[in-house]
């Protein structure tokens, strides 16, 4: 029976973070669509305006040398790491963990 909990857990974490990465692609092929001719654009009345900006450096535009992939993917990799053993370490029934760690993971990769 504890294997079936197991699996269940681990279908989930799939799903959410499919779900998630997929949303996170479209959203974004979506405003290089429609964005990239450099006019801002306004949803929901005009409270949301979008305009397309790429941040050429680290988190907050931090400029982290000259290719910041190189400490960005290490990074990565050990937060995917740990997303999964929170997963993974999870109790029976905490379904808060599991669907947080999953929607970061998402995000993540």
């Amino acid at each position: 029976m504890e294997t079936t909990a197991l699996n269940h857990k681990w279908k989930w974490t799939a799903g959410i973070t499919l779900v998630w990465l997929a949303a996170d692609l479209v959203t974004k092929s979506w405003a290089l669509r429609t964005l990239s001719d450099g006019v801002p654009r306004e949803i929901l009345g005009g409270f949301m305006p979008l305009t397309l900006a790429f941040n050429q450096g680290a988190a907050f535009g931090l400029r982290i040398g000259n290719d910041p992939r190189l400490i960005f993917v290490p990074i990565t990799l050990l937060a995917i790491v740990f997303l999964l053993s929170l997963v993974r370490t999870a109790p029976r029934g905490d379904w808060i963990r599991v669907v947080a760690a999953s929607l970061v993971l998402g995000g993540a990769l």
